[in-house]
């Protein structure tokens, strides 16, 4: 979609319109969490939403599994909620080998506890 064909804000409204909100991506907790954190920053600058309405859109365009992680926690702020965000879902190469390396099944854990748990 191309940001700058978007009504930005609602008429007569500090908060970002329909139309700006559906240019963020959904997010489902498998793509590139650093990338998609840096368009709704982009486009936060370019259109001069506030932090708390980065906070309201980032949280109506998670689905999958980023929503029920959303939904289990309470930010209390766009800062807070980025670095939550990224301690969860943006994980590097090498945080990934070392969590790997770290992973075992607990005597009765079921198979989805332990993917919940790892994956």
């Amino acid at each position: 979609m191309d940001p700058t064909n978007i009504p930005v804000m609602a008429p007569g409204a500090n908060t970002p319109s329909p139309q700006a909100l559906i240019a963020v991506e959904r997010y489902d907790g498998c793509a590139d969490a650093h990338a998609w954190l840096n368009i709704l920053h982009g486009l936060a600058q370019l259109y001069n939403w506030s932090d708390e309405a980065c906070l309201t859109i980032a949280s109506l365009r998670m689905t999958g599994r980023a929503q029920t992680w959303l939904q289990a926690r309470h930010h209390a702020d766009w800062a807070e909620f980025q670095e939550s965000f990224l301690e969860r879902f943006g994980e590097t190469k090498e945080t990934a080998i070392a969590r790997f390396e770290a992973c075992f099944q607990y005597p009765g854990d079921s198979p989805k506890a332990f993917a919940d748990r790892y994956l």
